[in-house]
């Protein structure tokens, strides 16, 4: 995301709806499960692959899972997005993002 695109939901009438369009988009060229983000406290954490703390993700926002069960991270599903903008600034897309296995559910 630029600089400042932390405001672009807010101030751009229609970039909510185009940011959903392009995860729904990237989340059918992706391979993996599309999975909401469990309902419970309006933000749940997430990490990096070193355990790092990445940033807190909305409840019920749809990620794509990679790896229902990390293989190195257990009690953890790998997710790819849309994490990136809710980055803490700490970790990058390469190591991929992880969140307790627990705090997700199947999209209905």
């Amino acid at each position: 995301m630029p600089p400042g695109g932390e405001s672009l939901p807010k101030t751009e009438p229609g970039y909510t709806r185009l940011l959903d369009t392009m995860d729904l988009l990237v989340a059918k060229m992706v391979p993996g499960t599309r999975m909401r983000i469990k309902p419970g406290p309006p933000q749940r954490k997430f990490f990096g692959k070193t355990n790092k703390e990445c940033g807190e993700i909305p409840a019920a926002k749809v990620v794509v899972v990679t790896q229902r069960s990390a293989v190195d991270k257990p009690g953890f599903s790998r997710f790819f997005r849309p994490a990136d903008p809710y980055l803490n600034g700490e970790c990058t897309d390469g190591d991929g993002y992880y969140i307790r296995q627990k705090f997700l559910v199947p999209v209905q």
